[in-house]
C-alpha cells in the first residue's frame, strides 16, 4: 500500500537481486534500501539458488545474462525450482523484447535498466507479487476443477456399473436361493454315508456362501446409501466390531492392541455402516498376517494443525486448521501393500495377492466415509506393515 505522506510503500517485501553487473546491482540496492525490510544481492545464479535454499523471498529481480547460465533457461530454472515466488525480469536498455518474451516464460513483469525510478520499481514490484497471488489462486482453482470433473466423471461410470452389478446380482439371487433350498433339503433328507458325497455337498454349501458373500458385496456397491446418523461412542462401536471378529483374531495367532482414548467426544454417524468400514478394514489386516503379527487399534482426538503430516492427512477434504477431530487407527504387522497397488486401491473389484474377496470391500468402506464427511486414509507404515486411519469431523 502507498503511503502518501511518508511517500512509500508500508508493506513489508523480501527481495533478491540477481545481476552480475555491479553497478546495476549498486543501483538495485540503493532503490531498494528504504523499501525492502529483507534484501540480499548475488553475482550469480548459483549464488541465488543458495539465498533460496537459506531463506524465503518474496521477490526476485533477476537479469537473465549470467556468468554460470544465460537467456531464457535462467528463468525457467528459477520458476520451476521456486514456483511461488514473484520474478521481474531486469532487462537491458535496448532489449525490451526479451522483457516480453520473459512474460510469457513465467515473469511477472520486467523493467529496462535506466528507465526505471526507486517509486516504478517498488510498484512493480508490488504489481509482480499480487500477479504471482492471483497466479496460484487461479492454478488451484483450475487444479480443484479438474478434480471435481474428474470425480464427476468416475461418478457417473460409476453409476452405470452399479446399475449393471444390481442387475447381476438380483438374477443370479434368485437361482442360487433354489440351489441353497435344495442342498438344504437334500442334507436333511438323505443319508448320505459316502465320506466322498459328504465333502462334495461340504463344497456346495461353501460355495454357496460364497456366491452370497459376493451378491451382498455387489448389492452394496450399487445401493444408494440413506444413513441413520446418530450421536455414537466411536469407541463402543469398535469394541463391538472387535468382539465381532474375535474368533478371527484368534485363529490366526494374532495379538490384539487397543489404545481407545476415553476422552473421545461423540461422533454422529451411522454405526451400523461404520462397523461395515471397520470390518473391512480389520478383516484386511487379519488377511495379511496369515502367520501371526500384531494387530494395533487405537482412537485419539485432537485439533488440526497447519503441519505438513496434517496438510497430507486432510488433502481434499473440507477440513481447516482449527478443526476437531475424532481419528481410528488400524495397524498390522503383515506383508504391505505394493508400491504399484497404492493407487488402485479404492477401484472398484481391484483385490490384493491375500485377499479372497471380489475388491468392493474399500470402495464401498470409502463410499461410506465420504457420505459421512470423513476420511480414510492408507499407507505402508515405515516398519513394515500397513496403517490405516478414518478421520471424523466433529
Amino acid at each position: 500500500m502507498w503511503d502518501k505522506e511518508n511517500k512509500k510503500f508500508n508493506e513489508s517485501i523480501r527481495v533478491l537481486i540477481v545481476e552480475d553487473n555491479k553497478v546495476d546491482r549498486k543501483v538495485l540496492e540503493y532503490m531498494l534500501y528504504e523499501y525492502a525490510s529483507f534484501l540480499r544481492s548475488t553475482a550469480s545464479f548459483q549464488e541465488a539458488l543458495d539465498e533460496l535454499v537459506k531463506n524465503k523471498f518474496d521477490v526476485v529481480i533477476l537479469d537473465l545474462n549470467l556468468p554460470d547460465v544465460s537467456g531464457p533457461d535462467t528463468l525457467i530454472k528459477l520458476n520451476e525450482s521456486y514456483p511461488d515466488t514473484a520474478i521481474i525480469v531486469n532487462t537491458g536498455a535496448y532489449d525490451e523484447e526479451s522483457g516480453l518474451d520473459a512474460l510469457a516464460k513465467g515473469a511477472q513483469d520486467f523493467l529496462v535498466k535506466g528507465k526505471y525510478s526507486a517509486y516504478t520499481l517498488n510498484k512493480s514490484i508490488r504489481y509482480a507479487m499480487e500477479r504471482k497471488r492471483l497466479e496460484r489462486r487461479l492454478k488451484t482453482a483450475y487444479e480443484k476443477i479438474e478434480k471435481e470433473q474428474e470425480r464427476l466423471v468416475y461418478a457417473e461410470k460409476m453409476k452405470v456399473v452399479g446399475g449393471i452389478a444390481s442387475g447381476i446380482a438380483h438374477e443370479v439371487k434368485n437361482p442360487l436361493s433354489t440351489i441353497e433350498c435344495g442342498i438344504a433339503y437334500l442334507s436333511e433328507n438323505l443319508s448320505i454315508e459316502d465320506a466322498n458325497c459328504k465333502e462334495v455337498m461340504n463344497e456346495i454349501k461353501y460355495a454357496i456362501k460364497k456366491a452370497n458373500s459376493i451378491i451382498s458385496d455387489l448389492l452394496d456397491f450399487s445401493a444408494i446409501k440413506k444413513l441413520n446418523k446418530q450421536k455414537t461412542d466411536l469407541n463402543a462401536v469398535i469394541e463391538r466390531t472387535l468382539s465381532l471378529l474375535n474368533h478371527h483374531i484368534q485363529k490366526n495367532n494374532i495379538i490384539l492392541n487397543t489404545n481407545l482414548d476415553p476422552t473421545i467426544p461423540m461422533v454422529i454417524i451411522d454405526s451400523n455402516r461404520i462397523e461395515q468400514v471397520l470390518i473391512n478394514l480389520l478383516l484386511n489386516a487379519i488377511k495379511a498376517m496369515p502367520d501371526g503379527g500384531d494387530l494395533i487399534v487405537k482412537t485419539i482426538s485432537r485439533e488440526l494443525r497447519e503441519e505438513f503430516e496434517d496438510t497430507l492427512l486432510i488433502e481434499g477434504a473440507d477440513y481447516k486448521s482449527g478443526d476437531i477431530i475424532v481419528v481410528v487407527t488400524i495397524e498390522d504387522t503383515g506383508c504391505g501393500i505394493a508400491e504399484e497397488d497404492m493407487d488402485k486401491l479404492f477401484q472398484p473389484f481391484f483385490t490384493s495377492s491375500y485377499n479372497d474377496g471380489i475388491g468392493l470391500g474399500l470402495y464401498v468402506s470409502r463410499n461410506i466415509m465420504e457420505l459421512h464427511h470423513g476420511i480414510i486414509r492408507i499407507s505402508n507404515r515405515e516398519e513394515g506393515g500397513v496403517r490405516a486411519m478414518l478421520v471424523f469431523k466433529i
